[in-house]
């Protein structure tokens, strides 16, 4: 459910109070009673400097915020929202700046103009991997109440942590659809990767194939019934019902049903966790996701795995 006490909205320098990721940060603080915070975090050219650097760091740091206070006064009952600016790597600064104060949520505007940034390596997806809290990721025109949602769950995994993960993602998907009275849809893509080499072992190949792709549909639809059992107990009957969650189970590979889910259902959310990959310490995210994430037209909420430790320190 949502429940969050210390948000923390990034923006740019440029800042404008009616920008989609200030718009959704402030409702949802004052929705959930919670604190707010601004961040900016400009490019440290202190090298450029030859005498002074650390006292013109300073000045610029209090114009930058004085600006940001100047057009604060513009909105309403935003009198109580805090401003932070900062110098050096946003993502470094943003994870930071997490660790530091307790933020329990991230949001802010995409970077790239044309939705999210193709190269891994943008602030964004360093966000996406490394940041230990969840992470929202607006669209430059996101709607201030949304009318469609996917949470997006991995039902092939049944280890607790996944169980966990796909259980926070569709409680989270559940609160900002009863904040924005939105129809929920929570999708999972199944396979059955076996059954492409059917043919070298059974004498019927195709009923032997049907046959895995029927027994791996009907596993991932009693998870998908034990996802949503959970769910009324944590909503109640009552909400639950008024919710009225759609289940989608589709078959192929995840990252493209999931876009094309996104895109069927006409998705303004798609809420989904990044799951680490074995082996790789402070790698958070997968395949599936960075290609779901590069590709989606949609905002995003993403979440971590329970206990998640982040490879930034302070």
């Amino acid at each position: 459910m949502l429940n969050f006490n210390h948000i923390l909205c990034v923006i740019d320098r440029d800042f404008d109070p009616d920008s989609a990721a200030f718009r959704r940060a402030l409702s949802l603080a004052q929705g959930q009673q919670a604190d707010l915070t601004l961040l900016l975090v400009l490019p440290d050219l202190s090298q450029l400097i030859s005498v002074d650097a650390e006292q013109r760091r300073e000045l610029v740091k209090q114009q930058c915020q004085q600006h940001i206070e100047q057009q604060l006064q513009r909105v309403d009952d935003a009198s109580q929202v805090a401003v932070k600016v900062a110098i050096g790597k946003r993502y470094v600064q943003t994870i930071q700046a997490v660790l530091a104060y307790g933020y329990d949520l991230v949001i802010k505007v995409a970077q790239s103009p044309s939705w999210l940034d193709r190269w891994l390596g943008s602030d964004d997806m360093h966000l996406l991997r490394k940041c230990p809290c969840p992470v929202w990721l607006l669209r430059p025109d996101d709607k201030d109440d949304y009318q469609n949602i996917v949470a997006a769950v991995d039902l092939s995994a049944h280890e607790d942590e996944a169980r966990d993960l796909n259980d926070d993602i569709a409680s989270l998907a559940s609160s900002v659809c009863l904040s924005d009275f939105a129809a929920l849809h929570i999708v999972s893509v199944y396979d059955a990767p076996e059954a492409g080499f059917v043919s070298m072992w059974a004498d019927d190949p195709e009923r032997a194939q049907q046959r895995l792709l029927d027994q791996a549909y009907q596993q991932h639809e009693v998870s998908m019934q034990g996802l949503t059992t959970r769910l009324r107990e944590r909503l109640g009957s009552d909400t639950y019902q008024y919710l009225q969650p759609s289940t989608h189970l589709r078959r192929g590979i995840a990252s493209q049903q999931l876009v094309e889910e996104t895109q069927a259902q006409k998705a303004d959310l798609l809420v989904m966790g990044t799951v680490a990959r074995s082996g790789v310490p402070g790698v958070i995210i997968g395949n599936t996701a960075e290609t779901v994430l590069s590709t989606v037209n949609c905002s995003v909420l993403a979440i971590k795995p329970r206990g998640f430790i982040s490879p930034v320190t302070l």
